[in-house]
């Protein structure tokens, strides 16, 4: 926890460097699928990708804090997984100048009230939920490590039926990429 609260304030007052490259978002999250699909597979869980981008793009991205953001997304949804039959989807789609990233789950979900808090450092959606453990930081890490990469970070989900995160991030045109 303490490694949490430190790495949250640094990134709060931006005293954290960032190492920014053009990065293949598809081969990205494709790898990220890979590394985290044995681990999910042992706690039931089945890991997908999938991608409607229609040609390569790029953004800009540090590898490892992004990393960490996904990793922080995935844990939560490896949490509050179902029983049974537990999904988790990384889904990639674009739009005209961004790439969005939909991590989705069928598990549990998260009480319409409480979405607006759930980026909020320490906040935990009800007691039910701390028995999970975890610092209560890990989101407002993820949307710190989304918000420094000039992107967007919001949620939606159904009691029940499972949660959606999506990540959007700009794509980079072909003359930035050299930078």
């Amino acid at each position: 926890m303490i490694d949490d609260l430190v790495l949250y304030s640094k990134l709060d007052l931006n005293q954290i460097p960032f190492s920014f490259e053009p990065a293949d978002p598809e081969r990205y999250f494709r790898e990220c699928v890979d590394e985290n699909e044995p681990e999910m597979a042992s706690a039931g869980i089945k890991l997908t990708f999938s991608s409607t981008l229609a040609d390569i793009n790029v953004v800009m991205m540090d590898r490892e804090k992004m990393k960490r953001a996904v990793q922080n997304i995935l844990d939560n949804a490896r949490k509050y997984s179902g029983e049974s039959d537990s999904i988790i989807q990384i889904l990639l789609r674009e739009t005209t100048d961004r790439v969005i990233i939909e991590i989705a789950d069928n598990g549990t979900g998260i009480p319409r009230e409480v979405l607006p808090l759930i980026f909020e450092r320490f906040y935990r959606t009800d007691t039910a939920r701390n028995t999970a453990g975890g610092s209560g930081l890990g989101l407002a890490i993820t949307r710190e490590i989304v918000e420094a990469h000039g992107g967007q970070i919001w949620v939606t989900s159904m009691e029940g039926e499972g949660t959606q995160f999506m990540i959007s991030l700009q794509k980079v045109s072909p003359d930035k990429q050299k930078n």
